[in-house]
């Protein structure tokens, strides 16, 4: 049976109380449950006569698994209910799309983490009506869902039961509901301009996108590669690219403030599922096995010559920034990008002789020529 339809995205979000026994799946039979519950709560703001299925997945997760490139959450479930639709047409249906064995049955649906980071989780749900009368419908959804659409008992109880969470507040909501709610939680948390960048990509993501955020980061969105490519600058590059700026912030507050920002987006773009790939002036490159990128500078051999020696460059409220690597002939600096870039370094200077390690708390650079520098 082939008829036109319309899928309207909506979800279900509970307020939540943390628990360490936090399931983010809900089997078949409890998706089913929690699908028939989710649906009466909706049907109050449906006409009688409206024929539709609702699909609902039966995962349990934070806000931003949902908010990726290309919605991939509502698209599974709308190509999970696509033989159920050729097959049966609308009939005023429920669809629950339930885990077994502890795996959904498309990826998409698979919930990337364990744990939970806030107070608010989120049920993915696809309202699938006629073409006719669909839009309409979004519409009414956008302009009262957020004020009416209150869950009630049953559903936050099988909550409880299933994901092991208890609620304090349920409410339906539209996907642009979510999106102005994680907007506000990002102003509230001074983070604005990073939800900028997250927002173009989820609405625009299928456009090239220059993106300049806090700070003075800036990436590329390629979109054809579905890959943000995020400008680094070491220190050194960093400082040269000042030029004649009026801003007389000291470079290492300065820096500080870029290298925050930096990893403010990384941790964004990880929640969200974007890949990303670093963007490299000629002097530096990325070494992808220690997770690093590191900038050699030749030095006069007459300025070293000494074994070598560590300076750990930090910056009080972020911790470690660089490392400098000291040796006759040039200095070796090295930025880690991932956290896991901190054993793989450690490791390779344990192998090293060296004739000192200098943690003085703070980034070591030369006034004059605007380099970082060893201690």
């Amino acid at each position: 049976m082939h008829q036109k339809t319309h899928h309207i995205p909506i979800l279900a979000g509970f307020e939540i109380q943390p628990s360490p026994d936090y399931q983010p799946l809900l089997d078949r039979a409890a998706a089913q449950d929690m699908a028939h519950a989710l649906a009466a709560d909706l049907a109050r703001l449906l006409p009688e006569t409206l024929d539709g299925m609702l699909v609902v997945g039966g995962l349990v997760v934070e806000p931003a698994s949902l908010l990726r490139p290309g919605f991939d959450a509502w698209t599974a479930l709308s190509q999970l209910a696509k033989p159920i639709l050729t097959e049966q047409g609308l009939n005023a249906s429920v669809m629950a799309i339930g885990a077994h064995n502890g795996q959904m049955p498309d990826d998409r649906l698979q919930p990337k983490h364990a744990q939970l980071m806030g107070q608010f989780v989120v049920l993915p749900m696809l309202l699938i009506t006629d073409d006719a009368s669909g839009p309409a419908l979004e519409k009414k959804l956008e302009a009262e869902l957020f004020e009416s659409g209150s869950i009630n008992p049953p559903a936050r109880a099988l909550l409880a039961e299933h994901a092991r969470l208890d609620s304090v507040h349920g409410q339906l909501l539209t996907r642009n509901d979510l999106l102005a709610l994680q907007r506000v939680q990002l102003d509230t948390a001074g983070l604005s301009g990073f939800w900028d960048v997250i927002e173009t990509l989820l609405l625009d993501g299928d456009n090239d996108q220059d993106l300049r955020l806090p700070a003075g980061v800036q990436a590329h969105w390629k979109a054809r590669d579905r890959v943000l490519a995020i400008e680094f600058l070491t220190f050194n590059q960093w400082a040269a690219g000042r030029g004649d700026e009026p801003d007389q912030t000291p470079l290492h507050t300065g820096y500080g403030l870029w290298t925050r920002a930096y990893r403010t987006l990384l941790a964004i773009l990880e929640s969200h599922g974007i890949d990303w790939v670093l963007a490299l002036q000629a002097s530096a490159v990325f070494d992808e096995q220690r997770a690093c990128v590191i900038e050699s500078i030749p030095t006069p051999q007459e300025a070293i010559d000494r074994m070598a020696a560590l300076t750990e460059h930090a910056e009080p409220s972020l911790g470690l920034i660089a490392w400098t690597w000291t040796e006759p002939g040039r200095l070796i600096h090295l930025y880690p990008i991932e956290a896991r870039a901190i054993a793989a370094i450690k490791k390779d200077f344990l192998q090293r002789p060296m004739a000192s390690i200098a943690r003085p708390g703070k980034l070591c650079y030369n006034d004059d020529t605007l380099q970082l520098t060893g201690v």
